[in-house]
């Protein structure tokens, strides 16, 4: 069967930040070797997603960062970049300045996926958590105070931290610049929640749509995800798949509900859609 397979990683493929299922990795060996073009996508960057992806065997697509660079795999040659010009950071930075804390600002892959961050702009347990974050870029990060320090001209993601309420008040200062924003819960602490920020064509709904027509991918289109920045996806699938435990807004527009990721869900979905519609 000819068709893509969009799946998000975190949540759905995977219930841990450091591991995929070997059941749920065979599974979707099976797929792509009867003719199924495989894309995962995530927010992660590229280096966090490099310990999930490197255990797959067969060729995929890869896109990071909400579709802020696409990758096809396994040889990490570069589809296409969508990145925030240094004006459109410089434009972000300002709005974000009357805000309590500050932003991570992300340089991409070909800079090891290190960030820019204020030390002096966030309490002492934010700068805790922050260093769990820095640990898992393959570069160090580097502090800058204010944004002439900034060096590049182009970057992937902001991401800002802070309550919903506060989120969602960003959130309405960026909307009318047309940037891609979402606001989801943290993969390493799921208590704590961020907005994230990238160029408005850096969605993950966007990577899947321009995947095949770059390639003039034939066939249904299937995509599965749990949070907020997984909407765009599904929406630009034939068969829609959330996870149980994922937000109401992708439920709502679901064919399927999925088992959680810690059940291997996604399995029992794919089947079924395979089973019921192929």
């Amino acid at each position: 069967m000819n068709g893509i397979i969009a799946l998000d990683i975190d949540g759905t493929l995977t219930h841990d930040i450091s591991s995929i299922s070997p059941r749920v990795l065979d599974y979707l060996h099976g797929l792509q070797g009867t003719g199924w073009t495989l894309m995962l996508l995530t927010g992660r960057t590229f280096s966090f997603a490099h310990r999930i992806f490197s255990r797959f065997r067969v060729p995929f697509y890869l896109a990071v960062q909400n579709g802020a660079e696409v990758f096809a795999m396994p040889k990490e040659n570069r589809v296409y970049s969508h990145f925030m010009t240094r004006n459109d950071v410089r434009t972000i930075d300002t709005l974000l300045s009357p805000f309590p804390e500050s932003y991570l600002l992300y340089t991409g892959s070909t800079c090891g996926d290190f960030c820019y961050f204020r030390p002096q702009a966030f309490g002492p347990e934010m700068l805790s958590y922050l260093k769990k974050l820095e640990m898992i870029s393959t570069s160090p990060w580097k502090a800058f105070s204010s944004f002439d320090g900034v060096e590049g001209e182009g970057f992937p993601l902001i991401k800002y931290f802070g309550t919903r309420p506060v989120l969602f008040d960003v959130q309405s200062c960026i909307d009318p610049l047309r940037f891609a924003s979402t606001c989801i819960n943290d993969s390493i602490e799921k208590e704590r929640s961020m907005l994230l920020v990238g160029h408005p064509l850096a969605t993950k709904g966007h990577a899947l749509r321009e995947l095949v027509r770059r390639f003039s991918l034939k066939g249904p289109v299937i995509a599965a995800g749990d949070e907020m920045n997984d909407l765009s996806l599904l929406e630009a699938a034939q068969y829609k798949i959330a996870m149980e435990d994922g937000a109401d807004e992708l439920k709502a527009i679901a064919d399927i509900i999925a088992p959680p990721a810690h059940k291997e869900g996604i399995i029992e979905a794919l089947d079924h859609i395979m089973k019921t519609f192929f």
